[in-house]
C-alpha cells in the first residue's frame, strides 16, 4: 500500500479523465466504485489497474485485498471524493479495463437485447441487470444510446457488467446483418402490436428496446411487433420496466419448451 497526498497523482488524474467518454474509450477503462463493484471486478478476472481507498479505511477491505497484487493507494477522503464526483461517494474505487467479450460465440446465443436510443443511464443500467437476471445472453447498445461505461449506468448494473456481454455498436447495419445471419428474429414492443402473451415467438429473439419517448431510432424494420396491455389511464411503461416484463416472458416460454 502507498499513501498519496496530492491530486496530481497519476491515478487520481486518470480517474478525473475517465469522467469523459472520449478518455474511457481511449484507455478502454472505467471506474468501479464501492465494495460490491470492486469485488465483482476482482472475482471476474477483469484487469484491475489500481485500487484507491480512503486513508484509514483500509482495514475493512483486508479480505478483499488478499486476492489483489496490484497498486493499492490510500487517499485523503476529500481527494477521492472529488475524483469520484458523485453525490454520495464510496470509500473504495478501482480503475478497471473494459471486459473483453470478443471471444463470445454469438451463434450460440438465444435471446439478445438490442438497445436503440435509450438515453437515461438508470434505465440502461437496469436493462443490463435485468438481462442478466432473466437469463438472456447479451446486450447490444446501438449508436445514440447512452454510453454503458457512464458511471450512473455502471452503478445501476450492480456489477453485472462483468458477467454479461455488453457491446457498444457503431456500425448498426453490420450488427443487424450478423444477427440475422445467425437466425435472430427482430421483435419490438409497440402499442399496436399483438399482446405479448398471445404472440407466437420464435426460438432466437433480438428484443429491441427503443428511446424512452420516440421508440427505436436506428432499426426501422422488425419481424414481429408485440404489445404490453395497459389498463385505461396508463399510456406507456418505463422502457426498463417494459423490457423486464418481456424478458421474463421470453424466459418463461423457453423454460416451458425445455420442459
Amino acid at each position: 500500500m502507498r499513501k498519496i497526498e496530492s491530486d496530481k497523482n497519476q491515478w487520481i488524474k486518470r480517474m478525473h479523465a475517465l469522467e469523459k467518454r472520449k478518455y474511457r474509450l481511449a484507455f478502454e477503462q472505467f471506474v468501479a466504485e464501492g465494495r460490491r463493484f470492486v469485488e465483482e471486478a476482482l472475482n471476474s478476472g477483469a484487469a484491475v489497474h489500481a485500487i484507491l481507498i480512503v486513508d484509514g479505511n483500509e482495514d475493512k477491505y483486508a479480505d478483499l485485498l488478499k486476492t489483489y497484487d496490484g497498486p493499492v493507494l490510500l487517499v485523503p477522503e476529500p481527494i477521492l471524493n472529488e475524483a469520484l464526483a458523485t453525490v454520495n461517494p464510496q470509500d473504495i474505487a478501482a480503475i478497471v479495463s473494459f471486459p473483453d467479450w470478443s471471444e463470445t460465440p454469438w451463434p450460440e446465443m438465444q435471446t439478445v437485447v438490442v438497445v436503440d436510443g435509450v438515453q437515461d443511464p438508470g434505465n440502461l443500467g437496469t436493462i443490463i441487470r435485468t438481462t442478466m437476471a432473466s437469463g438472456a445472453d447479451a446486450v447490444f447498445c446501438l449508436k445514440g444510446t447512452v454510453d454503458f461505461t457512464n458511471r450512473k449506468v455502471l452503478r445501476a448494473t450492480m456489477g453485472t457488467i462483468f458477467s454479461l456481454p455488453v457491446y457498444m455498436i457503431e456500425d448498426v447495419e453490420e450488427v443487424i446483418h450478423v444477427l440475422r445471419k445467425y437466425g435472430f428474429t427482430f421483435v419490438v414492443a409497440d402499442a399496436d402490436g399483438t399482446p405479448y402473451d398471445e404472440a407466437e415467438l420464435p426460438d432466437k429473439i433480438a428484443l429491441i428496446l427503443g428511446n424512452e419517448g420516440n421508440g427505436p431510432e436506428q432499426i426501422e424494420e422488425y419481424d414481429q411487433v408485440i404489445s404490453i396491455p395497459l389498463e385505461r389511464g396508463v399510456e406507456s411503461l418505463n422502457v426498463a420496466v417494459a423490457g423486464g416484463i418481456l424478458m421474463y416472458h421470453i424466459r418463461s416460454l423457453r423454460h416451458r419448451k425445455e420442459g
